[in-house]
């Protein structure tokens, strides 16, 4: 029943037995849009958050479509009320049936609560409502995970790394947060396409995908790479000088990076390209830059599992909190971690792939050593 002055809508979570797993009452219109990554992972988002909608259309501007979709995901941002009855709690945090999952969480000052409908289907749906700022979280702990599940269970892997087109030929740079892959991107671009900064996208014959989100600068990369800092707007740059004092005067408590479109700065990448090398970036504390080729890609991609895990972390325990409940599930973490090896083992079968021991400060020896791997 409609309240005067809001909508009522009962959408994906709708029993037809007669109960709801998800009921929402919202007030104001709803938006919407549909996105699609290279036609590979479609999504739907939808609600009456105008913050969290403007944030994600942003960072995934570069994946909209106006053409119809059948989505693998639907994400609704707008407050939500629970069916929490009948389910078994999972480490006093995660209520858990059949198809269903809740929880609330918090960051600092930040505070979140997500349902998930059908993890275990092929059309996934994401309730999310939370306070100002919650919407990095929803995209890092919730949607990007849920792509990477998606593309795996589809014979894809994403990948933690950054990474540029030479010659139309595809070098990614997968690295742990705060080695360099970023820096080493910006320093790099110069010498060909922009990929990715963050993610990228490969395929079991070896393409690899652009994945264009929003670059995210923080104060440490332009101290590596000063010259990037010249390729900014006036208005980024004095952006960037105030959160870096944010950062400074709160103890580093406060982290809030520079968000720039990357077709800004570099324009529009292609699709994909054929993956020439694989980099990867291990940071050390002596002073000195070691290559070295890696030959036992088994021992590789189990490195790059780890890398990947990092990023999944707070994604792993939702799946570890449902694969508790129904361990049979397709979306258990063994099967994904499985299935994420097996993918890239077919992806990296005839790749050349290199490890960097990147020194403790970036020097120009540093990257001139990376760039004479761009062959």
């Amino acid at each position: 029943m409609a309240v005067p002055g809001y909508w009522c809508w009962m959408g994906p979570g709708l029993n037809p037995e007669g109960g709801i797993y998800v009921a929402e009452i919202l007030h104001g219109s709803r938006d919407m849009t549909n996105f699609s990554i290279h036609g590979l992972i479609k999504f739907k988002v939808e609600g009456t958050n105008k913050r969290h909608l403007g944030y994600l259309n942003k960072d995934y501007a570069c994946f909209k479509t106006n053409e119809p979709i059948e989505p693998d995901l639907d994400i609704v941002v707008s407050d939500f009320t629970p069916d929490n009855d009948d389910c078994y709690v999972v480490n006093h945090k995660y209520w858990v049936k059949e198809d269903y999952l809740f929880y609330t969480h918090r960051h600092k000052v930040v505070r979140w609560s997500v349902c998930l409908r059908d993890l275990d289907g092929k059309r996934t749906t994401v309730y999310f409502s939370g306070t100002k700022f919650s919407e990095v979280f929803l995209r890092d702990y919730i949607i990007e995970p849920l792509i990477n599940l998606k593309l795996n269970s589809k014979g894809f892997s994403m990948l933690h790394a950054s990474g540029i087109a030479v010659d139309k030929k595809g070098f990614i740079f997968p690295a742990c947060k705060g080695v360099g892959k970023t820096s080493t991107l910006l320093n790099l671009i110069g010498r060909g396409t922009f990929i990715g900064n963050d993610k990228v996208i490969l395929s079991s014959d070896g393409r690899v995908y652009s994945y264009p989100s929003f670059v995210h600068i923080f104060g440490y990369n332009l101290r590596d790479v000063p010259q990037a800092f010249e390729s900014l707007t006036l208005k980024q740059r004095i952006e960037l000088k105030i959160k870096n004092c944010l950062s400074v005067l709160s103890g580093g408590y406060v982290t809030l990076p520079l968000d720039v479109n990357p077709q800004e700065l570099w324009g529009k990448p292609c699709a994909s390209y054929p993956l020439q090398s694989l980099i990867l970036l291990t940071k050390t504390n002596r002073d000195n830059v070691k290559i070295a080729e890696c030959h036992d890609k088994s021992q590789l991609i189990k490195r790059l599992a780890i890398i990947n895990g990092y990023e999944m972390q707070h994604f792993q325990e939702i799946l570890a909190a449902y694969s508790y409940v129904y361990p049979g599930s397709h979306e258990s973490i063994e099967h994904y971690l499985a299935s994420f090896q097996s993918n890239l083992a077919q992806a990296l079968g005839k790749v050349l792939c290199y490890e960097v021991e990147v020194p403790s400060k970036y020097t120009a020896d540093t990257y001139s050593s990376i760039d004479k791997l761009l062959k």
